[in-house]
């Protein structure tokens, strides 16, 4: 079970602004134990299933995966609910509202191999729950990108192509949402240490964005040479 006032400042959230999501703390509760009894054990077959597919891609340098843990989906619920108050996520609909219970990261070495990697992904002929998106750096060359999906500025620089892939459970007639993300490896290395020190606490730390700026230009430059 969760204890609320220990839960919001693990997670460095005000009770002004969990009040303003309009959740119930009981509602909260009952998601989490939902999620824990009858959710992410099947995530978990359906994952290992999805994985096995994807890794065969020609171009892959390697592969991660998890699902989400639950008091990460507690926090993420909150998060989204402070962002969008008249958002409703319930019991009935959490699973298919947070599109990253499962999360999957292909990384490739060069910027020539995402288009191979993105055909192998689309001709495993999974349905998709929104369009591909891919997030690049304002000034990215983007040739390696075209016919892929929606192309986004992104604020911060994060660069990657996301898909929200729908993988049928064992019974074969629900599905879950998977986030599957495309990247190089210089790329991964800098999503990994950004999300690290900066995501979500300290995201207007104007020294730290100074930093992590250098360090994506470089990053940037690594993949252009």
């Amino acid at each position: 079970m969760l204890e609320k006032e220990y839960f919001l400042e693990k997670y460095r959230i005000t009770e002004n602004k969990f009040n303003q999501t309009n959740l119930s703390w009981k509602e909260l509760q009952d998601i989490y134990t939902d999620y824990n009894n009858n959710i992410k054990k099947e995530a978990e077959d359906v994952i290992d299933n999805v994985v096995k597919k994807l890794r065969k891609s020609p171009d892959i340098h390697s592969i991660r995966a998890r699902v989400k843990d639950p008091e990460h989906l507690i926090e993420k619920i909150i998060r989204k609910k402070i962002k969008d108050p008249e958002r409703i996520i319930s019991i009935e609909n959490y699973k298919n509202e947070i599109t990253d219970i499962i999360g999957i990261r292909m990384i490739c070495l060069f910027k020539k191999n995402i288009k191979k990697m993105d055909t192998y992904i689309k001709d495993l002929r999974y349905k998709f729950n929104s369009q591909p998106t891919v997030n690049i750096r304002e000034g990215d060359n983007q040739i390696f990108y075209k016919g892929i999906g929606e192309i986004k500025v992104h604020p911060a620089g994060y660069r990657s192509v996301h898909y929200n892939i729908k993988a049928c459970d064992s019974s074969g007639e629900d599905y879950y949402i998977c986030e599957v993300q495309l990247r190089t490896i210089f790329e991964e290395a800098w999503g990994e240490i950004d999300h690290t020190i900066r995501y979500p606490y300290l995201q207007e730390d104007p020294h730290l964005n100074d930093y992590f700026k250098a360090l994506n230009r470089l990053s940037g430059l690594a993949d252009e040479m």
